[in-house]
């Protein structure tokens, strides 16, 4: 079909998930370092931090499964 959305090439895909993977994995030093430094200012940050971690991890899992999906519909049919 001409106008059906098509898979994220790997070749830009896969960067597009090492940069994800790598700023949460920042993001989680980040809320280990506010944690400790306990105090209001720092369970706030590492609450803030907890959530942008999560919802970084949310977008990263939704767009895998669309891709995963995308690329399984696209795929073509075998032939009997």
């Amino acid at each position: 079909m001409k106008g059906s959305p098509r898979p994220r090439p790997i070749w830009l895909t896969a960067p597009l998930y090492v940069v994800t993977l790598a700023i949460v994995a920042l993001d989680g030093w980040a809320i280990w370092f506010w944690a400790r430094v306990d105090g209001s200012l720092g369970r706030g940050l590492a609450l803030a931090g907890v959530a942008v971690a999560l919802l970084l991890l949310a977008l990263l899992v939704v767009d895998a499964r669309r891709q995963w999906l995308l690329s399984v519909s696209s795929a073509p049919e075998p032939a009997e």
